[in-house]
C-alpha cells in the first residue's frame, strides 16, 4: 500500500491542476450572488445617456493587479459598449504614478474592445497626468488648462470630442480605480456621480462617501469583477478566476469525503 501513495499524491496533484484550469480555458458561467453595490454599477452605466460623457481615472499598480484588473477590465469594457450602443463618450487617463501607467497600456492594449469607436470621437486617452490629487483637482475644475494634449500629442482643443468636455460638470460619470487610497478622487469629484474599483481591503474606507451619497457604487475585488461580469453576460478574468477557486473548494472536500470512506471502509478492514 506505502508503495502506492506516491502515484496517487501524484494523482492527486495532477487532477488539481487540470480543475483549476478548466474555467481559464472554457470560461464557465455559474450561479452567482450579485452584490447591491456591483447591480448599482451596472445600472448606472447602463443608464447612461446617447452623448453622456465619462472619465476614467485608472490609478491602480502592479501590486494590485490579480484584485483589481478583473473589474477594470469588465467596467471599461462594459461603458465601451454604452459608447457603441448610445454614443456615450469616454475619456481614459491616469494620475497615481509611472507605475500605472504600465498598467494602462496592459489593460487598453490586450483586454479592452474599441472595436467600432473612433479615437477623439468616441473615446480619448490622455495618457499619464502627473500630480495625483493635485491633478484630479485640476482636471475637475478646468481639463484644458491642466492637460495640455492627449497621450499621442494632439492638443485636446483639436480633438472633436474634447471642445466640450472642460470641467467635471461637463460629464455624466466619474469613475476611478486604485490600489491604495481612496479618498482624493470624491474630494476633488464630488458633485459628480461616482463608481469606484477598489480593493476589499479599502472597502470600509470608501463607505463614508458611499453612505453620504457622494460615491455612487463599487465594484469590490475578484468577487465584485465576477459579479459584473456575470450581469454584462460576458465571462471573463474575474469569473474564471472565482470559479477556479470555487472548483478547488469542491474538490478539497471531495478528497476529505473520499479519505474519510477509505479510511472508515478499506483501511480499517485491511488492519482486521
Amino acid at each position: 500500500m506505502s508503495e502506492r501513495l506516491p502515484v496517487v499524491d501524484r494523482l492527486i496533484f495532477l487532477l488539481f491542476l487540470i480543475i483549476i484550469a478548466v474555467p481559464f480555458v472554457t470560461p464557465m458561467k455559474l450561479p452567482l450572488p450579485i452584490s447591491p453595490s456591483t447591480r448599482k454599477v451596472y445600472e448606472v452605466v447602463t443608464g447612461l445617456k446617447p452623448g453622456d460623457a465619462v472619465l476614467w481615472v485608472t490609478d491602480f499598480t502592479l501590486s494590485g493587479w490579480a484584485e483589481v484588473a478583473p473589474g477594470e477590465i469588465a467596467i471599461l469594457n462594459l461603458i465601451l459598449d454604452q459608447c457603441r450602443e448610445k454614443g456615450v463618450k469616454l475619456v481614459l487617463a491616469t494620475t497615481y504614478s509611472g507605475e500605472s501607467m504600465a498598467v494602462v497600456k496592459r489593460i487598453y492594449g490586450k483586454y479592452l474592445d474599441f472595436s467600432g469607436l473612433k479615437y477623439g470621437e468616441d473615446y480619448v486617452f490622455l495618457g499619464w497626468v502627473p500630480g495625483y490629487e493635485s491633478a484630479l483637482a485640476g482636471m475637475a475644475s478646468d481639463l484644458h488648462a491642466t492637460v495640455k494634449t492627449d497621450y499621442y500629442g494632439t492638443p485636446l482643443s483639436e480633438i472633436p470630442m474634447m471642445k466640450s468636455l472642460r470641467r467635471k460638470e461637463d460629464f455624466a460619470l466619474f469613475g476611478f480605480s486604485s490600489s491604495t487610497s481612496p479618498d482624493p478622487y470624491p474630494r476633488q469629484w464630488s458633485g459628480v456621480p461616482i463608481v469606484a474599483n477598489i480593493l476589499v481591503a479599502t472597502v470600509g474606507w470608501l463607505m463614508p462617501y458611499v453612505e453620504k451619497g457622494i460615491v455612487v457604487a463599487y465594484v469590490a475585488g475578484i468577487k465584485g469583477g465576477a459579479e459584473l461580469e456575470y450581469l454584462m453576460g460576458k465571462p471573463g478574468m474575474a469569473m474564471g478566476l472565482i470559479t477556479a477557486q470555487s472548483l478547488a473548494h469542491f474538490y478539497g472536500v471531495a478528497l476529505v469525503i473520499v479519505a474519510n470512506i477509505y479510511y472508515f471502509g478499506f483501511a480499517r478492514r485491511e488492519k482486521g
